[in-house]
């Protein structure tokens, strides 16, 4: 076992071994180069998971190859974070060095190699927000001179400190190894070619969802909707608008995580708060069952799921009535479903533990519903 491993257990008090075994010759082959050999021994150790540090909020998301088609590919589960960096590379020449391979991510950062040696074991650390996601006093690529687990093991022990990957919050958790279940992890790492399946609801309307719900209280965002759908060039679901203007952001049966379109610097821009995944699309539109908007019908993003990288949602977007509009979800085996109902009729079926889905549903334990809107960093226009 590799040293720098062997500490990362003793910091984290990991003990286990991994249930994945990946077989690095075939990734290697797929690349056409070896990884460094602590990342190989680190994912016999550890299960795929996050390591998290004292009072930073982001994690670090380790996971090892996604199987594509039965064999291992590491870049599959990473090609949001390599096409944004590189998109912003082409730009910004300066900022971003060439040849970075991923592997791991944060929460909108991406963690990657940077190859200045052909001997994979001299690779250096970057995280980088590439450009998109990063605080404005923040570099766009922050390079540590050591290894994956030399990195993971200062950021766990909190003798390194990234500013790409957020500040220092004093109710940002503990330290530690987060592993994900074997059974969530086997549900989506597997990939195949993707299958489309239509689904009927017996009903449209979702009724009062905040009272299903249990929320009576106020949202602390309240989005300009007339500024979104000017950006947008579209009307948007009158029962969308609804709910995002009576239920602040949050996690909806464990599984759906719906905010307002609020991010940093774009506010009430629906786009860009889905900015991620809808470059991701746009690389891969010939292999979509759909178009990708501006292109209409084509896939508009309302929300995506609260497990990172588990799939998204959308709506079929046309220049028709927007409250006909059918709810598609994509999970993260690349397979989609379409249901023939809007946002309120679909999360109220969630909820309710009775949506017909094989790509989400309630997770065991789960309230039915979770505010974030509370949480250091959470958007706020109202005062409250």
């Amino acid at each position: 076992m590799h040293e720098a491993v062997r500490r990362l257990a003793e910091a984290t008090g990991w003990t286990g071994r991994s249930y994945v075994d990946t077989d690095w010759n075939v990734v290697h082959a797929k690349l056409g180069f070896e990884l460094p050999s602590d990342y190989r021994d680190l994912h016999a150790v550890f299960p795929p998971g996050s390591f998290c540090a004292a009072g930073v909020l982001n994690g670090v998301m380790v996971q090892p190859p996604y199987r594509v088609d039965g064999e291992p590919d590491l870049l599959h589960q990473f090609e949001v974070e390599a096409q944004e960096t590189e998109d912003w590379r082409r730009e910004h020449p300066e900022d971003v060095p060439e040849g970075m391979v991923p592997w791991a991510r944060g929460d909108r950062e991406g963690l990657f190699w940077v190859r200045r040696s052909p001997d994979p074991e001299q690779w250096t650390v970057a995280v980088s927000s590439a450009g998109i996601w990063g605080d404005d006093d923040a570099p766009v690529v922050e390079e540590f001179d050591c290894g994956a687990a030399e990195f993971l093991l200062g950021f766990v022990t909190g003798r390194l400190h990234s500013r790409v990957l957020g500040p220092v919050e004093p109710d940002g958790g503990a330290a530690g190894f987060r592993p994900i279940d074997e059974a969530e992890w086997l549900g989506f790492c597997e990939v195949s070619s993707p299958t489309l399946r239509k689904v009927s609801l017996p009903a449209r309307d979702g009724g009062n969802l905040a009272e299903v719900l249990g929320w009576s209280g106020t949202p602390k965002w309240l989005p300009d909707w007339d500024v979104a759908e000017r950006l947008l060039g579209l009307a948007l679901p009158g029962d969308y608008k609804e709910l995002l203007s009576t239920v602040p952001v949050g996690v909806y049966a464990g599984t759906v995580l719906l905010g307002p379109p609020t991010p940093k610097g774009h506010q009430n821009d629906l786009l860009a708060e889905h900015r991620a995944f809808m470059s991701e699309l746009r690389t891969r539109a010939d292999d979509l069952p759909y178009a990708v908007f501006p292109e209409l019908p084509g896939l508009l993003p309302w929300a995506e799921f609260s497990h990172r990288m588990a799939g998204e949602l959308f709506w079929l977007a046309d220049e028709g009535d927007p409250d006909s509009w059918p709810v598609v979800v994509r999970g993260a085996d690349g397979n989609w479903e379409e249901f023939d109902v809007g946002v309120a009729a679909f999360l109220a079926a969630l909820v309710r533990d009775e949506l017909p889905s094989e790509l989400v549903a309630y997770k065991p334990g789960a309230p039915a519903y979770r505010t974030l809107q509370d949480l250091p960093g959470a958007p706020s226009n109202t005062g409250s």
